[in-house]
């Protein structure tokens, strides 16, 4: 049996098509399957097409999901009466409680419903299949014959985004690999914005070898995406055995406006205009991360929500159908066909125009979060950049945390140019100085050398 392998990879380094390629290339153990699992349902479509790049259709054998979907599938619904006492078959992500104290009770009571809220289910995966140290020999063997009955299907597991894990994922991973069960598993810790230290100190686990049948691969640090001139600005925010070597055929450009020169509207409109992508770290100031109009209301939100897929993300599947709302009204399409009919609501057109929002404010600037775009490229993008950010970039904080996780994020959007829309109230001269330092300046046209 060949040891499970794990890979750091770098932005841009081809890590989805890479692990497509060894699941097309594998040889399958007749009646048994692959599972390919990520974390969003974007990358479980990159997946998907990868291998339909690569193969021309995918097999019934290999298995592609989210990490959700394949725990719910293969271990809650299947065993959860049997190890808990108490029948799960169904998933929610209704919105919680803040108050901690209502938050649990307010998934109690879910899991009497037999419904396991999405925050929990890494957890409830974890206590049905792995237990922990104080179970009795009854507990034991239960879960023997359940690890024996989950793995007798699975050939290998291939994960993505591996950066992702947090604690309940790795113990489940080193059970199953410790079964003789093929895991590769490739991810970059300065892409990691839930669990920073979970990944880093899984690798260095399998590193000291202390997890049995696992084995650390070379990184792989050359990216086939960035633009030369990006990765110079982006290995200065990385530890020395992750900086990047670039194989593109682009120099690409970065250059930075601040935000109350007289031509940033223009440059923001010709970046829009032209798809590319426009982010920022959070809410600050005159941008958001929300749609410019927030046209559903809670009501209308309800009610799509009762259509959704359990495999649908709440937060994503809400985001489309305002998107897909939004382009309807603009274009004066017949809304009956085009929405209410398709999503099999049942009100007069009338009625349902009650439930939409008519007059919220129009923000002058729409961009997304650092979060929304995580997986996503393009040609032009622009990366609003608040004070706290900048501190990071102009390195005079070098904490390795999150905050400088999402600014290795938001740099490594771009496959060609990347333009930093600073919003400050610090002295622009020092900036300008320290900003051209680093090898940035002042921004003057976009560039065509795709």
């Amino acid at each position: 049996m060949r040891k499970s392998q794990v890979q750091i990879a770098g932005a841009g380094a081809g890590k989805t098509y890479g692990l497509a390629e060894l699941i097309c290339n594998s040889e399958i153990e007749y009646g048994k399957n692959i599972y390919a699992i990520t974390y969003t349902n974007y990358a479980k479509r990159n997946i998907e097409e990868k291998v339909l790049e690569q193969k021309g259709y995918i097999p019934d054998n290999i298995k592609i999901s989210t990490i959700h979907t394949f725990l719910l599938n293969e271990i809650i619904y299947p065993y959860s009466s049997y190890i808990l006492n108490k029948k799960i078959n169904k998933a929610s992500s209704v919105s919680l409680p803040d108050d901690k104290k209502r938050r649990n009770s307010k998934m109690s009571q879910l899991e009497k419903q037999g419904i396991v809220h999405n925050e929990k289910v890494f957890n409830i995966a974890k206590q049905i299949i792995v237990g922990n140290k104080q179970q009795t020999k009854k507990e034991k063997y239960r879960r023997s014959l359940i690890i024996n009955h989950f793995i007798a299907s699975i050939d290998s597991i291939y994960i993505d985004e591996a950066q992702d894990l947090d604690n309940d994922i790795v113990e489940i991973i080193k059970l199953i690999a410790l079964n003789n069960i093929y895991i590769y598993m490739v991810g970059d810790p300065k892409q990691a914005l839930r669990n920073t230290k979970v990944f880093l100190d899984f690798v260095d686990e399998v590193k000291s070898e202390k997890i049995e049948n696992m084995k650390i691969l070379p990184n792989n640090n050359t990216t086939r995406r960035l633009p030369k001139e990006i990765v110079k600005i982006t290995n200065l925010y990385c530890i020395d055995n992750q900086q990047q070597d670039s194989i593109s055929d682009i120099k690409g450009n970065i250059s930075y406006i601040y935000v109350e020169d007289d031509n940033f509207e223009k440059i923001f409109d010709d970046i829009k205009d032209k798809n590319g992508l426009i982010y920022t770290r959070k809410k600050e100031g005159e941008f958001n991360t929300k749609k410019e109009r927030n046209i559903m209301t809670s009501e209308l939100k309800r009610i799509l929500l009762e259509k959704r897929e359990e495999k649908d993300d709440e937060d994503a599947f809400l985001y489309e159908k305002e998107k897909e709302l939004e382009d309807i009204l603009n274009s004066n399409k017949h809304l009956k066909s085009s929405f209410l009919d398709k999503y099999g609501i049942r009100l007069p057109k009338d009625e349902f125009y009650n439930l939409l929002n008519q007059n919220d404010t129009i923000t002058k600037y729409k961009v997304e979060s650092i979060d929304k775009v995580k997986g996503l490229e393009n040609k032009n993008c622009m990366f609003i950049v608040n004070d706290s950010m900048l501190k990071y970039l102009l390195k005079k904080n070098t904490e390795r945390n999150k905050e400088l996780n999402y600014l290795y994020v938001a740099l490594t959007r771009t496959k060609c140019n990347l333009i930093l829309g600073i919003y400050t109230k610090e002295d622009k001269k020092v900036i300008d100085r320290q900003l051209q330092e680093l090898g940035i300046y002042k921004y003057k046209e976009l560039i065509d050398n795709e």
